[in-house]
């Protein structure tokens, strides 16, 4: 009788652990979907930004076009990892996010934004909310509020593991959007959001391609085994440059926008520090601990194809926070943007050298030119 009734106690004691360990998780899981009204009302309070206003649409063919005026420069600001958390632990950081993307706008005044992925930080440990199509209604809010045209990628941390929303859902959330310029892009090859801009000269003729594509997320279910961009999403950027590009005349000119650094960013930076006269370096720091450049863990082949064809002249990317450098390698500018985080890294709130816009200014001829510019100049 006593041996039963110390078994019972046992199970009891089990049974209270585990209610214990549910009811725990629950009220986890309902705080960490608690949406924070600050973020909606400082959203609220943003005021549309003085700036040109140029003819968006889209073609005949499907594509986005944005025509540029003649004897001026297209005028790009690349904003990347802005990471709003969106929860009720994240109100202090995601306000300073909001503000300094804000400041950074007002100050650019760009005729086009162009996010590189990580827009939000759904993950539930660090205080951020599970409901990345809440935390990403207030970054497109906040994008919108400017009244400016904006496109955007996906990051690795936009559509988590355990967040509630697909990719395909928050791109179908997009396309409702008055002033993003987004497209979910081919169905049948990887990735949500491969598809093209096509800037215009005002006689209709095309000066610059920005091709924004999907860089993936993880290989498999390894959050440290970085995606690569398939073969497929190359032979979509190969087909389309070639569709858009004048017949009989050399491709166009492009620049292409993704979150996770190819491979060669990695290999340009090896080079760079053995004093290889095969780079040049063009500026900025290398501040990831040891230098770390995060790309994908197996071998991608864009870079190749992108020499191969002689079109793309600069690829802007995110993803690693503290590294702001850009290298050219083969005849392509490879560049890191400033980054806005104040959640992922827990020193980043600290730091002032790895935030700010990067400023990329398209001229008539279809060439570019880079400026990159600190929160803390502006």
């Amino acid at each position: 009788m006593k041996k039963k009734c110390l078994f019972c106690r046992i199970l009891k004691g089990i049974g209270y652990a585990l209610f214990s360990i549910a009811t725990i998780a629950v009220v986890l899981a309902i705080v960490m979907t608690i949406q924070p009204k600050q973020n909606l009302d400082l959203v609220a309070a943003i005021q549309p930004v003085e700036h040109r206003e140029l003819e968006v649409k889209k073609d005949l063919e499907g594509y986005w076009t944005i025509t540029k005026p003649d004897d001026s420069e297209l005028v790009v600001l690349q904003l990347t990892d802005i990471h709003l958390g969106n929860g009720i632990f994240t109100k202090g950081r995601d306000k300073l996010a909001i503000e300094a993307v804000t400041k950074i706008v007002n100050y650019v005044k760009p005729d086009l934004i162009i996010c590189t992925g990580d827009n939000v930080y759904p993950i539930n440990i660090q205080g951020g909310n599970g409901n990345n199509l809440a935390s990403f209604k207030v970054f497109a809010g906040m994008l919108e509020a400017f009244g400016i045209p904006w496109a955007v990628t996906f990051g690795n941390h936009d559509s988590e593991f355990l967040s509630l929303y697909t990719k395909q859902e928050l791109g179908e959330y997009l396309l409702t959007l008055e002033h993003c310029i987004y497209d979910l892009g081919p169905a049948d090859i990887h990735g949500v959001g491969n598809y093209v801009i096509k800037v215009l000269n005002s006689d209709g003729s095309i000066n610059n391609a920005l091709f924004v594509i999907d860089s993936n997320a993880y290989e498999g279910f390894n959050p440290w085994h970085y995606d690569k961009i398939y073969d497929d999403q190359i032979a979509w950027y190969e087909d389309t440059l070639r569709a858009i590009s004048p017949p009989e005349a050399d491709l166009v000119p492009s620049l292409a926008f993704l979150h996770i650094p190819l491979n060669e960013f990695a290999d340009a930076w090896s080079l760079y520090k053995e004093g290889s006269d095969e780079v040049e370096f063009l500026g900025g720091i290398a501040g990831e601990p040891n230098e770390k450049v995060c790309d994908p863990y197996s071998k991608g082949n864009m870079f190749e194809k992108m020499v191969e064809l002689g079109s793309t002249k600069a690829v802007f990317v995110g993803h690693d926070h503290y590294n702001n450098w850009s290298i050219r390698y083969k005849g392509i500018e490879l560049s890191y943007g400033y980054s806005i985080d104040y959640l992922a890294y827990p020193d980043a709130i600290k730091n002032t050298f790895q935030r700010g816009g990067t400023i990329i200014k398209i001229a008539d001829d279809g060439s570019y030119s880079v400026e990159k510019k600190l929160l803390i100049d502006m």
